[in-house]
């Protein structure tokens, strides 16, 4: 846009520059017709030989003005046709980012409910269920989850002769031990499955998005440098939330 200004202002330069020479070699030419109006009474030539010469020159300075307006023109032509190229592709970029933006708010929509039905299974237990659930949910994997179980079962089995009611506490803990297990399975599952869909739709707009955001900087950067100053374009990223996601622009004058 700005090389389109500047090509525009180009073009009414030298259209006024055009008709000034124009207006020049018009009392140019009075001025030679009146001085050889004089040559033929008697009058010295030196005065129209001088005219003649500077209508030459103006007459070349109107032409060589003419060719750059024509080459102007074309590169104004050229200028238009790229830049409707690269708004076409702006605006496909940005009908991207804004389906997959709607898609990762789908995503976590999802995964808020799954929290939430998390939480709500978890406050439906008794006290002593929920301290059970407590107690194992610092372990960091649904393995560690296993043995602790087998752990439990080989405990059970030892004192099960010597206290019978051990033995349905310890199978109704187990069934707890085990809807619980399920429980956790599943919301794992669907976590794992939302973090690799947001993984693999990153993986398709981010790079186009740094490709973008490092060709503005670039332009930005060139028009600040024509004034003496810096400036740069870059995306503030956080990793958790994607939220809080910005562009950040930095000038600095001198």
């Amino acid at each position: 846009m700005q090389e389109n200004a500047e090509t525009t202002a180009r073009i009414k330069a030298i259209k006024a520059d055009a008709r000034a020479t124009l207006l020049h070699v018009a009392n140019l030419t009075l001025e030679y017709a009146v001085s050889h109006e004089r040559s033929v009474t008697g009058v010295l030539l030196t005065i129209p030989q001088k005219v003649v010469t500077q209508m030459r020159a103006f007459h070349e300075s109107l032409v060589e003005a003419e060719i750059r307006l024509i080459e102007v023109k074309s590169e104004l032509r050229g200028l238009i046709k790229e830049n409707s190229a690269i708004l076409d592709r702006q605006r496909a970029q940005e009908h991207k980012i804004n389906e997959r933006t709607n898609h990762e708010r789908v995503l976590r929509a999802k995964y808020r409910e799954l929290q939430e039905a998390t939480q709500s299974d978890i406050y439906s237990l008794s006290e002593e269920e929920r301290q059970i659930v407590m107690e194992y949910k610092e372990l960091p994997t649904l393995e560690a989850l296993e043995l602790e179980v087998q752990s439990v079962n080989a405990r059970l089995e030892m004192m099960a002769e010597g206290n019978p009611g051990a033995i349905r506490a310890y199978q109704k803990r187990a069934g707890d031990i085990e809807k619980t297990r399920e429980n956790l399975e599943q919301y794992a599952a669907s976590l794992e499955e939302i973090k690799e869909n947001i993984t693999n739709i990153r993986q398709k707009w981010e790079p186009e998005l740094d490709v973008l955001i490092r060709r503005i900087s670039g332009a930005f950067a060139h028009n600040f440098e024509q004034i003496g100053c810096a400036g740069e374009v870059q995306v503030n990223k956080d990793e958790d939330d994607f939220d809080n996601w910005s562009v950040q622009i930095s000038v600095r004058f001198r």
